[in-house]
């Protein structure tokens, strides 16, 4: 059984899925008669500025067959399953400095690698197209354990505007360090690794 679609969804939308419950139907009737139908349609089924999910109840398109025939079942359930168009785009090199935000700034900081690449979709709706500024790669850093480490390697968040999907990070992770180690105090005693220092936000800028 073929579905017979008239119009179109609406232009920021596509069809995902058109599905007919059931997909089959019997035909009853001469011999010579039931081999002349090549294929059987259904009546047609509107998707006109559709944008939302939608079923409806069709019947087969009776006036494709020869005279006589008995076709079973006549209702049937077609299912139309829309999703947003989405627009795509990757974006290389994000990353150039490191800006401590959130409890504080630290300097001394170095991530590895410097460079990261973003991709990312949004709506076809959408008034304005994204850029490389919309977006905003961060890692999240506790002071008192890069203290114990020396490195460590930590996720990347991207920050995106409302509507906008991460659908890709490369590298999903970075490692960071102290560019330069703290020096030794003179009298011998231990480096101060407060657990009152604050976790700060390392933001790799897209300047």
């Amino acid at each position: 059984l073929k579905p017979e679609t008239v119009g179109s969804v609406n232009p920021n939308y596509r069809v995902r899925a058109l599905i007919l419950e059931p997909d089959e139907v019997t035909i009853q009737g001469p011999h010579e008669a039931l081999e002349e139908i090549e294929t059987l349609s259904t009546t047609p089924i509107p998707l006109e500025d559709l944008n939302r999910d939608t079923s409806l109840t069709v019947t087969p398109l009776l006036s494709d067959l020869p005279p006589g025939l008995i076709v079973t079942p006549r209702e049937i359930r077609a299912t139309i399953t829309v999703e947003e168009r989405r627009l795509e785009e990757t974006f290389s090199g994000l990353t150039r400095d490191a800006l401590i935000k959130g409890g504080g700034r630290a300097t001394g900081l170095k991530l590895v690698p410097e460079q990261v690449e973003v991709s990312v979709s949004w709506p076809s709706a959408r008034q304005r197209a994204i850029t490389a500024s919309d977006l905003k790669v961060q890692v999240t850093v506790d002071p008192e354990e890069l203290a114990k480490s020396q490195s460590l390697n930590l996720p990347l968040v991207v920050v995106a505007p409302t509507g906008v999907g991460i659908t890709g990070i490369k590298p999903s992770s970075v490692t960071v360090f102290r560019a330069e180690s703290q020096p030794s105090p003179s009298n011998g005693a231990a480096p101060n690794t407060s657990s009152h220092l604050p976790s700060v936000t390392g933001t790799i800028g897209t300047e």
